[in-house]
């Protein structure tokens, strides 16, 4: 049984001083990702969070290999700024829509075939919140993770904007607009294991605490892996 879904740091790490997040221009060099809008295979950067997250059904199948018939899709993880810090909105579906209905997601989804996977996640981000692709500054990219149940490898970005976005959702697709903490101070309490039922069958999977809602499945591992690096990244940088 998961007790720390977490990796601890070294006890002197406990003392550190309050966490605080670069500001937009040191950003890239702070967290330095690959990016390279051409690559059909993106190279793996991103350590092993993903994995802590995964449902237990999973058996591991999410690291693949997948097969020829797999599906592509993009993700965008927009660090916004604000009063308390950097957030990454996050999207609760729309209840009747067919995949994932009411589930707590990032903006993005399937890649058109004439565009790159950067494209696709700035697109899925300006017609699902409203927010202006031109606006958008690209950091890098995390590891792409396979979805078997759904037979999606889904590649999640990191990008910035210079001021909280003004969000206009797409009341087609987004019931609401939800914010998650960079900070790893605030986000590691969020972190915890339930019990949830899926068509019928009782799962136990790990997820963050967000209000009233719970953060599981790709989007807790997609998640898992961008507070690892920014972890990472705090500590060796101290």
């Amino acid at each position: 049984r998961r007790t720390d879904l977490h990796h601890s740091r070294p006890s002197s790490d406990q003392t550190m001083n309050p966490f605080t997040f670069p500001n937009r221009t040191e950003l890239v060099d702070w967290l330095p990702l690959p990016f390279n809008r051409d690559e059909n295979r993106p190279p793996k950067m991103a350590g092993g969070g993903h994995r802590d997250f995964a449902p237990e059904l999973a058996y591991g199948r999410h690291r693949g290999p997948h097969d020829s018939t797999v599906r592509s899709a993009s993700v965008a993880l927009l660090l916004c700024p604000s009063e308390q810090g950097w957030l990454i909105p996050l999207t609760r579906r729309h209840s009747g829509l067919a995949d994932h209905a009411g589930q707590i997601s990032f903006p993005g989804g399937r890649i058109d075939p004439d565009e790159n996977e950067w494209e696709s996640a700035v697109r899925e981000l300006e017609e699902e919140l409203g927010v202006p692709r031109e606006q958008v500054v690209s950091i890098g990219r995390l590891d792409p993770i396979y979805i078997y149940s759904s037979n999606y490898l889904v590649h999640p970005f990191v990008a910035s904007i210079s001021t909280m976005p003004k969000f206009k959702p797409n009341r087609s697709e987004v019931d609401e607009v939800l914010f998650f903490p960079v900070d790893p101070a605030v986000a590691k309490p969020l972190a915890e294991v339930r019990t949830l039922h899926r068509r019928g069958v009782e799962i136990r999977t790990p997820g963050y605490r967000l209000g009233s809602h719970f953060v599981w499945g790709a989007t807790g591992m997609v998640l898992a892996s961008f507070l690892e690096l920014v972890d990472e990244r705090r500590y060796r940088s101290r």
